[in-house]
C-alpha cells in the first residue's frame, strides 16, 4: 500500500518487497470453486494495477525528465519511448531490469490493439454519438477481430486463454477512456516537460487560452505512450515477488522519496520548477 500513497517514503536500508494479490484457503477446492478463485484474483490484480499506475505515473515523469539524451530523444517523438525505457534500466539489477524491458514488450501490444480497436470504430458512422450498451459490444467484437488477425497462425480459441486476453483488452481501453480527463489534467500539469527546446519556446508565446491545444498537438502522444507503458509496468508488478531496493522503487515510480540519498526528490523537483518559473515570469 506504500505506493498508493499521496507521498511515498523509503528509508535507504529498507527491503521493499512488492507482490500481487494473494488469497490462501483452509478448506479444499473443487476446480470450480478454484477456476472462480482465480478470475476473482485476476479481477482484483486488474484492479490493483491500474490503482497503482494512476498513482505512479506523475513519479514516472518525474523519473524520466533526468534521464538527459533519452529524454532529449523522446521529446522529438513518441517512438522515443523504447530508448526512454532502456535508459531507465540502467537503474536497476539485471533481474529487475527484465521487468522494465518486458514492461515496453507489452505497452507495444497494448498500443496496437488499441489503435486496431479504433481504426475499427472509425469505420462505424457516429459512433461518437452511440451510448454505451451499444459502443461496448462493439468494442469487443473490435478486439476479437484483432487478436483473431494476429493469431491466425496460432491455435488461438476464446475458449482456452483467448478471452482472458479479450477481457484484458477490453478493461485497459475502457480504463483508458474513462481516465480521459484525468490524463487532461496531467497534460496541463505536465505536458509542457515533454516539449522540445523549440516547441518550449513556441508554448512559452502562446496565450493562456492557447496552451491547453497547443500541448494536445505537441504533447499528448508522448504522454499517451507513457501512461501505457506505466499499465504494463503495473500489470507485471501484479505477477509474481519483486524485492526492490529504495534506490529501484524511487527509479520504479513505487516512492516519492529515498531519505538521505542524493535522489533528488519530487518535493525538490516541483519546488525547483516553481522557483524557475516565478524568476522568469514577466513583471
Amino acid at each position: 500500500m506504500l505506493a498508493l500513497g499521496d507521498y511515498a517514503i523509503a528509508e535507504p536500508q529498507a527491503d521493499i518487497l512488492y507482490h500481487g494479490s494473494r488469497q490462501a484457503f483452509e478448506q479444499l477446492l473443487t476446480f470450480e470453486g478454484a477456476t472462480s478463485v482465480a478470475a476473482n484474483l485476476q479481477e482484483a490484480n486488474e484492479r490493483l494495477a491500474l490503482r497503482l499506475a494512476r498513482s505512479s505515473f506523475r513519479r514516472i515523469i518525474w523519473r524520466v525528465v533526468q534521464l538527459k539524451d533519452a529524454i532529449e530523444k523522446f521529446r522529438d517523438g513518441p517512438e522515443g519511448l523504447e530508448e526512454l525505457v532502456e535508459a531507465l534500466t540502467a537503474k536497476f539489477t539485471p533481474e529487475n531490469a527484465m521487468l522494465l524491458r518486458e514492461a515496453i514488450t507489452k505497452q507495444k501490444s497494448l498500443q496496437e490493439v488499441k489503435s486496431a480497436a479504433d481504426n475499427y470504430l472509425k469505420r462505424r458512422k457516429n459512433v461518437a454519438q452511440w451510448p454505451n450498451k451499444q459502443l461496448e459490444p462493439e468494442l469487443v467484437r473490435a478486439i476479437v477481430d484483432y487478436r483473431s488477425r494476429l493469431h491466425k497462425e496460432d491455435d488461438w480459441l476464446l475458449s482456452r486463454t483467448g478471452m482472458r486476453e479479450v477481457a484484458s483488452d477490453f478493461n485497459l481501453i475502457h480504463d483508458y477512456a474513462s481516465q480521459t480527463k484525468d490524463l487532461d489534467a496531467q497534460l496541463e500539469v505536465y505536458g509542457s516537460l515533454f516539449l522540445t527546446q523549440s516547441q518550449s519556446a513556441e508554448f512559452k508565446s502562446k496565450s493562456d487560452e492557447e496552451h491547453k491545444v497547443y500541448l494536445e498537438s505537441h504533447a499528448a502522444d508522448k504522454l499517451e505512450v507513457l501512461w501505457y507503458f506505466v499499465v504494463s509496468l503495473c500489470r507485471l508488478l501484479q505477477t509474481k515477488d519483486y524485492q526492490l531496493t529504495p534506490e529501484e522503487a524511487y527509479w520504479l515510480g513505487v516512492v516519492d522519496e529515498v531519505t538521505g540519498s542524493d535522489l533528488q526528490s519530487d518535493r525538490e523537483m516541483i519546488e525547483m520548477i516553481l522557483s524557475t518559473e516565478s524568476a522568469t515570469r514577466k513583471p
